[in-house]
């Protein structure tokens, strides 16, 4: 049993109360600095997407909100995807462009619904298998 003392000198016991005891602090902090920083969400998706077509992936942020995405090109022959994200006015924040496997940082300017754009409009014949690693705040 967990809790069971009984055989065990004093010391000993003083020395799992006090292992408890740190590892209870240890997790109340890991709150306290969640709920002060507001928290962060980590996804990893994978998405099919179609020859001839594009997919649309939205992500809410709050201005000043930061948006880490990584994108990683499986299936098809040329290996990648046309990439761009938008802003809630359906301006382009990151500029279109074909990528296989890359890093990108998008800083919100304003609340709303950013939409990560995955074009593979100019595969006519061969879908894609994208993943996306998200990393924004709650």
């Amino acid at each position: 049993m967990f809790f069971n003392t009984k055989g065990l000198h004093k010391g000993e016991d003083m020395k799992r109360t006090t292992l408890k005891l740190l590892v209870l602090l240890a997790m109340l902090i890991g709150l306290w600095s969640t709920a002060c920083t507001g928290g962060t969400i980590t996804t990893t998706n994978d998405y099919n997407v179609s020859p001839s077509h594009d997919m649309i992936v939205p992500i809410d942020l709050k201005n000043g909100g930061l948006l880490e995405v990584s994108v990683t090109v499986r299936g098809g022959t040329d290996l990648d995807i046309g990439f761009s994200v938008q802003d809630p006015d359906g301006r382009d924040v990151v500029a279109s462009q074909r990528v296989h496997s890359q890093d990108f940082t998008v800083k919100a300017k304003q609340d709303g619904r950013y939409e990560i754009v995955l074009d593979n409009s100019y595969s006519l014949f061969t879908g894609k298998i994208v993943t996306l690693v998200l990393k924004y705040p709650k």
